[in-house]
C-alpha cells in the first residue's frame, strides 16, 4: 500500500512540476518568484508565513494572543469600543487600529503602525466583504459567514488570506511577504470592529 502510494505521490508531483513549466513558459504565470515557485505550489502552500490569532483564550478586557506557528505568543491585541491596539511580546505597541466616524455615515479606519498613521481602511456598502486600502490601492473581499477573506494587492495577486482554523475563535493569517505581517493582524482588526 505504501509503494503505491509513494509512486502515485511522484507522478502527482511530476504532473504538477511539468504543468506549471509550461505555464510560466507561456507567460501565463505572470509572478513567478521565490514565494510563487514550483517548490511552494508542490507544497501547497504559496503563502509561507503563518500566525494564528486565538480569540477563544481572550484574557480580560477582551485581549486576544497571536502565536507564530509553533504556539509561541508573538503579539497581543487589546481591543475596546473604538480602537484596536497591537503589542509585540516586550508590551511595546506595534501597530493600532482607530474606528474614524464622518459625516457621510462611512466606515473607515486609520491604521497605524510603529506610530506612524499607515493610512485609511474604508468598507464599501456592499452585500459581500469589500475593503479599500486608500494607502496603496489594495482590496479585501470575503465571505463573512465563512469567515474567509483574501487581500489583493494592486495587481490583482492575493498577498494576504484570512480565515478561520478549526472553530471560529481561531483566526489564520497567511501572508506571502513577512513585512505584511502586522498589515495582515490590522486588517483582521478593522474586520472584528465592523462585525463585532
Amino acid at each position: 500500500m505504501g509503494f503505491i502510494a509513494n509512486a502515485a505521490k511522484k507522478v502527482v508531483k511530476k504532473t504538477v512540476v511539468n504543468t506549471v513549466k509550461k505555464v510560466a513558459a507561456h507567460e501565463t504565470i505572470k509572478y513567478m518568484d521565490k514565494n510563487h515557485s514550483v517548490k511552494g505550489i508542490l507544497e501547497k502552500n504559496s503563502m509561507p508565513n503563518k500566525i494564528v490569532v486565538n480569540k477563544k483564550n481572550k484574557l480580560i478586557n477582551k485581549q486576544y494572543l497571536v502565536c507564530d506557528e509553533t504556539n509561541n505568543i508573538i503579539y497581543k491585541i487589546i481591543k475596546n469600543k473604538n480602537h484596536i491596539k497591537l503589542f509585540n511580546k516586550n508590551e511595546i505597541e506595534k501597530g493600532k487600529v482607530i474606528f474614524n466616524n464622518n459625516e457621510k455615515r462611512i466606515h473607515r479606519y486609520d491604521l497605524y503602525i510603529d506610530g506612524e498613521k499607515l493610512g485609511i481602511v474604508e468598507k464599501q456598502n456592499t452585500i459581500k466583504v469589500k475593503l479599500d486600502l486608500k494607502f496603496n490601492n489594495w482590496k479585501v473581499e470575503g465571505n463573512i459567514m465563512q469567515n474567509d477573506y483574501n487581500v489583493f494587492d494592486e495587481e490583482g495577486y492575493n498577498v494576504i488570506k484570512l480565515h478561520s482554523a478549526y472553530d471560529e475563535n481561531t483566526q489564520i493569517i497567511e501572508y506571502i511577504n513577512k513585512d505584511d505581517e502586522l498589515l495582515g493582524i490590522l486588517i483582521l482588526m478593522v474586520l472584528e470592529l465592523i462585525y463585532e
